[in-house]
């Protein structure tokens, strides 16, 4: 009977010995946390070091941490929770680099998981907001002051935005549908429709449809054109041969043959370069969505991404921000602008009667300056 005693008790020690051995290689592994220091980004760069950072002048990031300050400041139990400035700064690095969320996060000082809710809520705050950036001429004063200014680059009268398909890579989204999202260059992408004013200020964005949807497509079954079709707005858009000819809709003559098509043709090209070259500085300006580059998030985050560097655009172009010199250091790819195929039809029948009066009123002869605005219409 001792004997058994004996050898319940060694058990009963090397079973205390094993567990208190197992907690001490469990605290052993377990990592210490450890908090990074997170600067203030306002206090710590000069203005230059700052706008090459974050893409905005201290200005502008004062002006925006104001406007979502509300949506950013979320009560929490945790400690060293990130304030609305730590986390406006962490996204708007993300918009300006186009590093992967754990780079971003190191920069921070946060972990990748931290970084990328706090993108996704900073990126919501700003959609949440965007009417306060994104606005298309709609009063008669409005459409005034965009008609003259357009008119001023190249004569051509009566014009209300330029309108254009930009595509943003984006990684295989998977599913059923991945397949759609494959552009003609190859590569998978969202396109967004965007239209620009003559200071290059984006009014209305559409970042919802897939790489290989055709730029006709989404503006047919946009909001915009619904409007437009309505008559709730007025004026001309001008596009490139993707798109069909129509009333509010003026497209180039794919084969000019009087001296009148040909003006035409010219000042339309000269007056449309402004889409084309906000294009190019707001992917110069955010590289998240700049070519060569690929957004890694869901759809419908890459989407919100999408309109919420639309509206910081227009943001530092109305406070006259700086452009900062390009990150050679970030890698591209080589990808192209995919080249949307020129429309099947070229003009609606009203579209085409449209055009050759148009051309007639206003480009019949060479000096076209006698123009009219009204705020309803253009008038010779």
């Amino acid at each position: 009977m001792g004997i058994v005693n004996m050898d319940a008790l060694g058990v009963l020690e090397l079973a205390q010995e094993e567990a208190e051995e197992h907690r001490s290689r469990t605290v052993r592994r377990r990592a210490l946390r450890i908090f990074e220091d997170r600067c203030n980004p306002l206090e710590k760069y000069d203005d230059i070091k700052f706008v090459w950072r974050y893409r905005l002048s201290k200005e502008s990031f004062r002006w925006l941490l104001d406007l979502v300050k509300d949506d950013l400041d979320q009560p929490t139990m945790r400690s060293n929770a990130l304030n609305p400035l730590q986390q406006l700064s962490v996204a708007l690095r993300f918009y300006a680099s186009a590093s992967f969320q754990l780079d971003v996060g190191d920069m921070g000082g946060v972990s990748q998981a931290t970084c990328c809710k706090v993108i996704h809520r900073v990126t919501a705050a700003i959609c949440a907001k965007k009417t306060h950036f994104i606005h298309f001429p709609d009063t008669p004063e409005e459409r005034r002051t965009v008609t003259q200014g357009f008119h001023e680059i190249s004569r051509f009268p009566g014009v209300i935005g330029a309108v254009d398909g930009s595509h943003v890579a984006i990684v295989n989204p998977g599913g059923r549908n991945a397949l759609r999202y494959m552009n003609r260059d190859g590569y998978y992408s969202l396109n967004s429709q965007l239209v620009c004013d003559h200071r290059l200020l984006f009014t209305n964005v559409v970042a919802r449809w897939y790489g290989s949807a055709h730029d006709s497509r989404i503006f047919e079954e946009s909001q915009l054109f619904e409007k437009f079709q309505r008559g709730e707005y007025r004026g001309i858009l001008l596009g490139d041969p993707a798109y069909t000819c129509r009333t509010f809709m003026l497209t180039p003559v794919r084969i000019p043959r009087t001296p009148a098509e040909r003006r035409y043709n010219h000042a339309k090209r000269s007056t449309r370069r402004v889409i084309e070259r906000a294009l190019d500085i707001w992917k110069e300006r955010f590289s998240c969505v700049a070519k060569g580059n690929h957004l890694r998030c869901t759809l419908e985050h890459n989407m919100a991404i999408i309109v919420a560097t639309v509206c910081l655009h227009n943001l530092a172009k109305r406070r006259n921000d700086p452009l900062p010199e390009p990150d050679h250091d970030i890698p591209h790819e080589n990808l192209p602008e995919p080249n949307q195929r020129p429309n099947r039809v070229e003009a609606d029948l009203h579209g085409n009667i449209f055009r050759q009066r148009f051309i007639m009123e206003h480009f019949n002869q060479q000096d076209n300056s006698s123009v009219v605005f009204s705020s309803t219409g253009v008038t010779c």
